[in-house]
C-alpha cells in the first residue's frame, strides 16, 4: 500500500491494475497489457504536480523491473537492463528521477561457498524516466556489502537510504553516493528536516540526524520491540512490532520532548527560560537600585 500525494492510497490486487482508495471511494486503473502482463510490487508518483505519471516496480514472472505509467493507463516498456536485481521499493527524488532499493543474489563457485547459500547483497539504483512509452533506465547502481535497506527519505536534492548495516545518501546534484556508519531498523522524518534512526530491540539510544550532523540521544528505557512498521503524525512517531515474548505491541515516541528549539515543546521550554531570566534580571536590577538609596 502506497500513500499518494493527495492523501489517497494505492495498492494492486491483480495483474496490470492499480486500486485507488480515497476514503470510502475506490477506483481501479487498468493498465494496457499490449506490452505484457505483470504484478505491481511498489509505485511512486512523479513529483511534478502537473504530471499524472508514476513509476512501477513490477514482477515480470522471472525477474523484476521498472515501468512508467500514466493515470489513464498508458504504459511504457519494461526496463531492459535489469542486472539480476530483485527490486523492492522506489521513491521519487525529482521530476524525472527515482531511487530504488532491492537485493542482488549471486552464487560463487569457490570451494568454500555453498551453492545453496548464495550471497545476498542490498543494492540502490538511480532510475531515470522522462515519460511516454520509453522504458525507464537504470542510470547508476550501488551494491552494499551486507544488511538491507529499509527506508528512503527525501531531503531536498538528496535521498537518505537507511539500512541495517549502513546509511547511504545519494546526491542528485553530482550523482554521488556518500556512506555513513549509522545503523538502524527504522528511519522516520520529523519536523524541521530532522530524521530519527531507531535500532533493534533492547537498543538504549536513538540517533537524531540533521544537515549539520547527528547526535546520539539516550532513551529512558530500552526499546521494547523489534520494529516491523512505523509512521508519524503531529510530533509523534508510531512503531509497530514484536516484543521479546512474541507479542504484537505499539510504541509511541514523542520527539518534541527532547527540547529542540524548532519543536513546539522545545520552543515553549526555551521561551520559559528566557522570560523568567528576564524577570529575575529586572528584579535583581531593582534591588540593586534600591540599595543605592
Amino acid at each position: 500500500i502506497t500513500e499518494l500525494d493527495n492523501g489517497s492510497f494505492a495498492t494492486s490486487i491483480e495483474e496490470n491494475s492499480i486500486l485507488i482508495m480515497d476514503g470510502s471511494t475506490t477506483s481501479n486503473i487498468i493498465l494496457n497489457n499490449d506490452r505484457g502482463n505483470f504484478n505491481i510490487i511498489d509505485l511512486s508518483e512523479n513529483m511534478n504536480e502537473e504530471s499524472t505519471s508514476m513509476i512501477l516496480v513490477t514482477d515480470e514472472g522471472d525477474h523484476t523491473s521498472f515501468r512508467g505509467a500514466s493515470i489513464d493507463g498508458v504504459l511504457s516498456s519494461s526496463m531492459p537492463n535489469n542486472v539480476d536485481v530483485e527490486w523492492q521499493k522506489i521513491e521519487a527524488l525529482s521530476d524525472d528521477e527515482w531511487i530504488a532499493t532491492g537485493i542482488q543474489i549471486s552464487s560463487n563457485s569457490g570451494q568454500e561457498n555453498n551453492p545453496a547459500s548464495p550471497d545476498i547483497n542490498p543494492v540502490i539504483g538511480h532510475v531515470i524516466w522522462t515519460g511516454g512509452f520509453t522504458a525507464p533506465m537504470l542510470n547508476k547502481m550501488y551494491p552494499a556489502p551486507s544488511g538491507e535497506f529499509h527506508s528512503m527519505i527525501r531531503m531536498g536534492n538528496e535521498m537518505i537510504i537507511a539500512g541495517t548495516t549502513q546509511t547511504t545518501i545519494f546526491d542528485s546534484n553530482d550523482l554521488t553516493f556518500e556512506h555513513s556508519n549509522i545503523t538502524s531498523s527504522a528511519a522516520i522524518k520529523g519536523d524541521c528536516d530532522v530524521v530519527w534512526f531507531f535500532g533493534s530491540i533492547n537498543s538504549d539510544s536513538v540517533i537524531k540526524w540533521t544537515n549539520e550532523g547527528h547526535e546520539v540521544i539516550d532513551l529512558q528505557h530500552k526499546l521494547p520491540i523489534e520494529i516491523e512498521s512505523y509512521g508519524s503524525s503531529s510530533k509523534i512517531i508510531y512503531m509497530h512490532g514484536i516484543n521479546s515474548n512474541g507479542e504484537f505491541k505499539v510504541l509511541t515516541f514523542d520527539y518534541s520532548s527532547y527540547g529542540s528549539i524548532e519543536s513546539g515543546r522545545g520552543f515553549l521550554n526555551f521561551s520559559f527560560i528566557v522570560i523568567f531570566s528576564i524577570i529575575f534580571a529586572v528584579m535583581g536590577w531593582n534591588i540593586i537600585e534600591r540599595m543605592k538609596f
